[in-house]
Formats: C-alpha cells, structure tokens, sequence
C-alpha cells in the first residue's frame, strides 16, 4: 500500500534512506508532528542491498553512495534549517521498467522487453522557516526541490529525468500552556521525463502497461512519455498535556500520462486518496501508539479508434481499481532503572490491498498481518537498535481472464511476493568518537554500521550499510 508504507520495511527502502533511519523511529517520534527537527549534521555514506526476495521490477542488486547534511539556526527570534543530499545508485538485472519508480502507485507506465543496469544520480535540497509567534499565533514554511536522472547502460538505453518540488505552510495555535493546534496544508507537483531509443540488435518491443495486465504492445521506435503528477494533502493535529496528540492527513493525487512531444496523446489518468491517522497517548514510561489508513485508487486507460478525417480519437475507459487500508498498534516502554536500554516495545499490524483491471479481467487481493519487536540502546558513546518482525499472510486470491505478457511476468510474481510469509530483521550502531575534539566546538565525529535482511521460503535480501558523520550542538539527537 504505497502511501502507507512504514519504515520498518527497511529491505524495501533505498539504502541511501537506510543510512539516514537504519532502524524505526520510537512510536511517539514517528508520527509526532509537533517534536522539531533541531539535527545539525553532514555525513558521507554508502550502502549495498542484494538478493533474489524482491518484487518483479526491483533490481537484483543496488549499490549506494552519497553525501548529506542537514542543519538549523536562530536568527533572533526566527528559525531557518536547511538539507542537502547527493546520491549515486547503480542498479543491476532491473527488468522491464523504464521509468524513475514503476512501483511509486501509477500503474500506467511502460517498458521494453529487455532486462538491464541502472545508473541513477538524485540530488534533494529543502529549506524551512519559522517566524516569531504573535500572541498565541505561528507560522512556518517548509519548501522542497529534487530531481533525479537515469539511464540504462545496454540497448535501446532507456532514460528518466524527474523533478519534484513542493511547499506546505504551517499554522500553530496555542489554545492553552499545555494544548497546541497544528494546521499545515501542502502541494507537491512531479514531473518525469522518458526517453526511449530506435537502435538496438535485440529485437526489444516497447509495452505499455494500462493497469494490473491490460496493455498496448508495440515495435520499438524512438517514443516520448510524460507523467504529471499534482498532489494537495493537509494535516490536522492537537497536542494536549502529558505529551498525548492526535493527527490526521489527507491527500489527493492525480497524475496524467501522455505520450509524443509536438502533439501530445493521452495515455492514462490516475487518481490516489488516501487518509490516515495517528495518535499516541503516553502512560507513565509506557507509550501505547495507533496508526490507521485507507487508501482508493482509480485509473482510466484511453483506447484509441480511426476518425473521419484520417486521424485518431481517444475516449477514456475506468478499468482500474485499487482499496487498500492498513492498521498499527504499538506499545513502547522506556525503563527507568536500566541504563543501556532506551526503549523496548513491539506492534501487530494488519494491511489489505485490493488491485483489478476490468480490461484484462485480473483481480490481485490479499491480507496480511505481522507482529514487529524491538529495542534500542544508548550510552555516552554509542546509539543502537535491533529489530525482529514475521509477516504471515491471512489470505489471498487472484485470479485473470485474459492472460497478458505483464501478468505472467509482473503482476502474478508481485502477488506471490506479497503473500509469501516472511522473516524481517534490521540492526544498527553507531559509535562517538573525538568528542568536543574537532572544530567547530561541541562538535564529535561518528562512525554508523547497520544491516537488515528479509527471507520468505528459499529466496533472501540482504542490505549492509556504511556512513560517517558529524553532529554539530546537537548531543541529544
């Protein structure tokens, strides 16, 4: 369920992501919009995840390296922050797809026939304000821009370019000492680029997927595609005494696909609600967390037919549909007396997705559960974490009436994927070093270390990372 996807699925998440949060964050700071973001830090990174447990277009093996760095300031009364991140990926036996992400929830996006190496080069920056409160009143910006290249090494040598940018605005409101309002509305707009040569001694074919199997199949030329993506979402959040809160988020996203530069042909339009809620209300050094949220999906594919006048009409057609909710509840226990130990809790989640394609008669549903334990530790030097899920699959079925290429090859792997029971398991450390040592002052180096892993019947995924990096006046982080 693509817009409810949690961090604890670390074998699914780019390693550069890893790198950053190796090991889900506490309940409370997972969700909690009103605890800032105060880290000042840069580090270099580099990562490596590989295996054959994966889904249909995910790469067999993907190496990262990158560098990042993230930090805030008071000017007087105001706050300005600012991140940066730089990453290269490459990619190897990624088949079919030929866009940035095949799996980011469009299901109209296209491919060849041909498997290959990725070269991928990501670039991130983002930029947050917080003005000085008036009476009971405040007010932020947040802002952020991406783009990202890649292309495939072999023949016919697809290429993505994407640019992503977005904005929110957030209002405070100080009802009470204790009671806060949070008001933070937002806009994100995406824009990818393909590209798709002529030459190739393959015979590769150009497949165009319309859904969860329907398609259009075609020789390969020199072709151009376009994806739009606009997304308005909103939050909704109270924080009361003792450290409770509850919010809410909405969103709505609508993508449009279309094809050929000078005279552009549509492709397929795509809309995604989701909703979602959070709430944690502490209890003493017990932390009992809920996490709801629902998600609607529908899509419609443009069939083409003669005109009068030699040309071509398009009319759209509604064939697909996708349902998806998921539900978390997670208690979280932080000891007193133990010095090592942070944080210990555990979670049992529940998730069902729904996916059909009227055109190819195809229907792809299943629920699964999992239960998740873990532990974090911290001492002068040295921040840690462990965790242990094991996902079992409640029920499933699928079934299609008219059998395509992508069933065969994409969609019925997924299902299988995604019913398969696994073991997930992810650990992390990272160790302190020349404290207060380096300039500026107040400042101390870090070495982080982390591996995860996933493994369902015969097949596995491994992941091992590797970063360095320093905090700056910022020990509690």
């Amino acid at each position: 369920m693509q817009r409810m996807t949690k961090v604890r699925y670390l074998f699914r998440i780019p390693l550069a992501v890893l790198l950053v949060v190796l090991v889900r964050p506490l309940p409370a700071q997972q969700g909690n919009p009103f605890l800032p973001d105060t880290a000042n830090s840069v580090q270099i990174q580099s990562g490596l995840q590989h295996g054959s447990y994966r889904r249909a277009m995910d790469p067999l093996r993907v190496a990262t390296t990158g560098v990042a760095g993230r930090g805030n300031a008071a000017l007087g009364d105001w706050t300005l922050g600012g991140r940066f991140g730089y990453r290269r990926e490459s990619r190897r036996e990624v088949y079919f797809s030929g866009v940035a992400d095949a799996y980011n929830g469009n299901p109209f996006f296209w491919g060849d026939s041909l498997s290959g190496d990725w070269r991928d080069d990501i670039v991130e920056a983002g930029a947050n304000l917080r003005v000085p409160r008036i009476g009971r009143h405040g007010l932020g910006l947040v802002v952020g821009y991406g783009t990202s290249t890649g292309v495939r090494t072999n023949d016919p040598k697809p290429l993505y370019r994407l640019r992503e940018a977005s904005v929110a605005l957030e209002y405070r409101l100080q009802v009470s000492p204790a009671t806060e309002v949070l008001v933070r509305p937002g806009y994100k707009n995406v824009f990818e680029e393909n590209e798709i040569g002529y030459e190739t001694p393959n015979n590769a074919f150009v497949i165009r997927s319309h859904g969860y199997g329907s398609l259009v199949e075609g020789s390969l030329a020199s072709m151009d595609r376009r994806r739009a993506s606009s997304t308005w979402e909103g939050e909704l959040a109270i924080q009361r005494p003792g450290g409770w809160y509850v919010a809410t988020t909405a969103s709505v996203r609508t993508d449009r696909v279309t094809e050929a530069l000078g005279d552009p042909v549509p492709d397929g339009d795509y809309r995604l609600t989701a909703l979602s809620l959070r709430a944690t209300y502490p209890i003493g050094r017990v932390e009992p967390s809920l996490q709801l949220g629902y998600g609607q999906g529908r899509g419609e594919s443009y069939l083409g037919s003669a005109a009068g006048d030699g040309g071509y009409t398009y009319r759209p057609v509604r064939n697909v549909f996708y349902d998806g909710r998921y539900g978390d509840i997670s208690v979280e226990w932080k000891p007193l007396a133990l010095r090592l130990l942070h944080a210990a809790g555990g979670s049992i989640s529940l998730e069902s997705n729904r996916y059909e394609d009227a055109l190819a008669g195809s229907l792809y549903e299943y629920t699964n559960a999992q239960a998740d334990a873990y532990a974090r530790f911290s001492g002068r030097s040295f921040r840690g974490g462990l965790r242990l899920a094991y996902r079992r699959n409640l029920s499933g079925a699928e079934t299609v009436a008219f059998p395509t290429r992508l069933n065969r090859t994409l969609f019925l792997p997924d299902y299988r994927y995604h019913t398969a029971d696994a073991l997930l398991w992810s650990l992390s450390g990272r160790w302190y070093c020349l404290d207060r040592a380096i300039s500026p002052k107040n400042s101390r180096l870090w070495v982080q270390l982390a591996a995860d892993g996933a493994a369902a019947a015969s097949e596995m995924r491994m992941g091992y990372s590797l970063s360095l990096g320093i905090d700056f006046n910022n020990f509690n982080n």
